[in-house]
């Protein structure tokens, strides 16, 4: 079959849709696959190390995001006139989806931010972007993606005028294939920027100007569903609960779950290659996704004080994801929410024997040990808190709780430092981390 696609004129254009096919439903393995077998004996092929390191990028462990890195630099590299701009964007995405990986060293994960930001900086300040004769549909989605890496580098005025750019790109391009997917991440990414300024009611009228599936589609030829969507959702849940309108609040997670959960369906009814997903979503990814939704509404319910409900909740998430310690964190939070400290205990102990370096519990439990107060418990509050801080530096949460620690220990000055550092980290975090969101449109 391969030596017959070679031998076609047509045959490479056919292979790469082929392998583009099999990644916008959800087989990233498949694609990967095609494209290695291509690359081969053609190995210095741009669009397909392109796409080969984008189906890296989905498989998402280090290894395969080294990998996506090298592919994307082989295709940088010998990209010449549009393609590099393709290329380049790629790149970015690529050292971006690196720099989140939570286990590797921080100063190398501000390293490939640093690059990334660099990379598409200069694309545009160039003028190559504008050389290079991309469309504004990809022009928008580069500058999307330049937006999202310098938030997540904290420059949130850099940020803010990239997403607005972003935004003027794609509502130019309106009638465009892939226009409305970029229009909605952008202002998903500016509502979640207005959130870490504190205009929470700014934030919800943008996130309203959101395209959704359901407004794009038509009796006869629905849409495929937006991955924007289920952000929205969970964006202005957190938005209205940070207003106190946690019934709205409970409502928003509510539909969420009840979106994902239909999707879920469709891909496992096969219904994935027919539109029934967001591009690149398969079960297990939505699985995932639908877990974490159930935890956030476990623990809004406990909040609430609706216990039954909360529990039959985070059992939801667990018979989604039982071996994930994201949901026994969020099994933990609903116990904490509940007042019952030593099954929340037990609940963020599963969660570090399932992964070690899972920030939520760490902070957690370490929270739990600062409230006992004696000084064996401020020890191991002190470790768990430092090391979540080696995962997650920017967790306010984190270095409020060394505070409290060396304010009870009688380190004044050490307490003093790191309230302030949770002061200002606090002031600034946003409703909803920018690593929940995509670090390119589908």
């Amino acid at each position: 079959m391969l030596a017959e696609a070679r031998s076609k004129p047509n045959g490479a254009d056919a292979w790469l849709g082929v392998a583009q096919a099999a990644l916008a439903n959800g087989d990233p393995e498949r694609c990967k696959v095609l494209l290695t077998s291509w690359l081969e004996q053609d190995p210095h092929n741009v669009a397909f190390n392109v796409l080969l390191s984008k189906s890296l990028q989905q498989a998402g462990t280090p290894e395969a995001l080294d990998t996506s890195v090298a592919a994307a630099r082989s295709a940088a590299k010998a990209a010449t006139g549009g393609d590099a701009f393709t290329a380049t964007v790629q790149l970015a995405v690529a050292l971006g989806a690196r720099a989140r990986v939570h286990v590797r060293q921080q100063l190398d994960r501000q390293k490939d931010r640093a690059e990334a930001v660099q990379l598409l900086s200069t694309l545009f300040d160039s003028g190559a972007a504008a050389a290079a004769g991309a469309g504004p549909v990809a022009l928008a989605g580069a500058r999307y993606s330049l937006a999202v890496l310098q938030a997540e580098e904290g420059h949130a005025a850099a940020a803010m005028a990239s997403a607005r750019a972003a935004l003027q790109d794609a509502q130019a391009a309106s009638g465009a294939s892939g226009a409305p997917a970029v229009t909605a991440l952008c202002l998903v990414l500016v509502s979640v920027l207005l959130s870490s300024r504190r205009q929470f009611r700014l934030a919800a009228s943008v996130l309203t100007a959101a395209p959704t599936a359901a407004s794009l589609s038509m009796p006869t030829a629905p849409a495929r569903p937006l991955w924007s969507d289920c952000l929205v959702l969970r964006l202005r849940s957190r938005l209205l609960s940070a207003q106190d309108d946690t019934p709205a609040a409970i409502g928003a997670l509510a539909q969420a779950k009840k979106l994902l959960a239909g999707w879920a369906t469709a891909a496992g009814g096969g219904s994935a290659a027919s539109g029934g997903t967001p591009a690149g979503f398969n079960l297990d990814r939505l699985n995932g996704e639908l877990a974490k939704v159930w935890g956030e509404l476990g623990a809004a319910l406990a909040r609430a004080g609706q216990r039954p409900e909360a529990m039959a909740a985070v059992d939801h998430a667990l018979a989604l994801a039982p071996w994930s310690a994201a949901s026994r964190t969020a099994l933990g939070a609903v116990y904490e929410a509940l007042g019952q400290a030593g099954a929340a205990e037990a609940a963020y102990n599963d969660a570090l024997a399932l992964d070690p370096t899972c920030a939520a519990a760490l902070l957690r439990q370490g929270s739990l040990h600062a409230r006992r107060g004696s000084r064996p418990d401020l020890a191991v509050a002190r470790d768990l808190l430092a090391e979540a801080l080696r995962y997650e530096p920017a967790a306010a949460a984190g270095w409020y709780g060394l505070g409290r620690v060396a304010t009870a220990l009688g380190h004044g000055s050490e307490a003093e430092a790191h309230l302030l550092t949770a002061v200002q980290l606090a002031g600034a975090a946003p409703l909803l981390p920018y690593a929940e969101l995509p670090l390119a449109p589908p």
